[in-house]
């Protein structure tokens, strides 16, 4: 980050005037040409920082100009949720720089929350943390799909209800804590054969998430808890759902 130090001092005093500049216009909130000031200042900060490549705090950056550009462009001031989260995002950026200073790395989910905020202040939709990772297609998103194998079985009642009983075998031993790594791994298969046999769609997406999670916790990669078992007798009532009705998964 040694080009965050060459410009350290510059991007500093700017991050003052702006921060300076909107407690003015705060102080005069008819005064909107004070508030296309703090627009064009953060439209500078934001340049710098995508610049020096730091993308998480020139989203921010970013966001902040184009809340006070949809406000300027709209011919009036930030509503109290809006001046609040404003506020605040300028308050949380030159600390955040101080933050990436210090670690010499830029950590861009760290200020998801805070840009969220800003974002949903503003009536626009969040910035997901997929997207700051580079992933262009998440999985189990809406997009997401899998191609079952050509010899995949068929949906039948008697299957699903095989598989269910394998399920609820495991579930009361882990309900039980009696040789739990076996039980959550007989889950895991139920589980796993289950998603071979399902189609595409909303409904595969919910048991391959049910199945990646099983499996976490039959590696020991997740702790059961009172809360996570629960959830796993929530998940048995899912699959009774679909043993019932097996053109659920359709």
């Amino acid at each position: 980050m040694s080009s965050l130090d060459l410009v350290s001092a510059e991007l500093s005093a700017t991050l003052d005037e702006a921060t300076d500049a909107f407690e003015d216009y705060i102080s005069e909130p008819d005064n909107l040409e004070k508030l296309k000031g703090v627009a064009q200042l953060s439209w500078q900060i934001a340049g710098t920082l995508d610049m020096i490549q730091i993308p998480g705090a020139a989203l921010l950056a970013r966001n902040i100009e184009q809340a006070l550009q949809s406000c300027c462009a709209a011919g009036r001031g930030p509503s109290e949720k809006q001046a609040e989260a404003l506020s605040t995002s300028l308050f949380v950026l030159p600390r955040y720089l101080e933050s990436v200073a210090a670690r010499q790395s830029d950590i861009a989910v760290i200020l998801l929350p805070q840009v969220n905020e800003l974002r949903t202040a503003h009536g626009k939709d969040p910035v997901y943390e997929h997207a700051q990772l580079g992933i262009k297609q998440p999985r189990f998103s809406s997009d997401f799909t899998i191609e079952i194998p050509a010899a995949a079985g068929k949906v039948d009642h008697d299957t699903l209800k095989r598989l269910r009983h394998m399920y609820q075998v495991g579930l009361l031993g882990v309900l039980r804590d009696s040789q739990v790594t076996l039980h959550l791994r007989l889950m895991f298969r139920a589980i796993q054969r289950l998603c071979a046999l399902i189609p595409p769609g909303p409904a595969q997406r919910f048991w391959m998430l049910a199945n990646a999670v099983l499996d976490a916790f039959q590696e020991h990669r997740l702790a059961l808890n009172t809360t996570r078992r629960r959830i796993f007798t929530m998940l048995d009532k899912a699959f009774r759902a679909i043993a019932s009705d097996p053109e659920q998964l359709t």
